[in-house]
């Protein structure tokens, strides 16, 4: 359990995610990273009591559930180094004004 700072994320959260793997996390890391539901939260000093109710609670979660590939999917492509690249292009060259060719930005290639 440690929590998250200056933007530093704990990969082996971001790896139990990504393989779809139930795990447990301190609320404030799990927010940063926007944990899927498989991502059981715990207080951001939680006790030993607190961690081994919320191993409990996924001891009942199985990986081939309808819907859990599903949610483990759309947090990959939702978090995908594609969709913050196609963010961030978008944000620095937005699409020309359907009213306006003035505001169009030229492309550097």
């Amino acid at each position: 359990m440690r929590g998250h700072f200056f933007g530093g994320l704990s990969g082996a959260l971001l790896d139990c995610i990504a393989a779809g793997i139930p795990t447990v996390a301190n609320r404030d890391l799990a927010q940063a990273v926007e944990a899927p539901d498989y991502v059981a939260e715990v207080s951001d000093k939680p006790t030993g009591g607190e961690v081994a109710q919320a191993l409990k609670k996924l001891s009942t979660i199985r990986r081939d559930i309808p819907g859990h590939p599903a949610t483990r999917d759309h947090y990959i492509t939702d978090h995908s180094f594609d969709r913050y690249a196609a963010d961030l292009m978008n944000l620095l060259l937005p699409a020309p004004s359907s009213t306006s060719a003035d505001h169009r930005l030229a492309s550097p290639i």
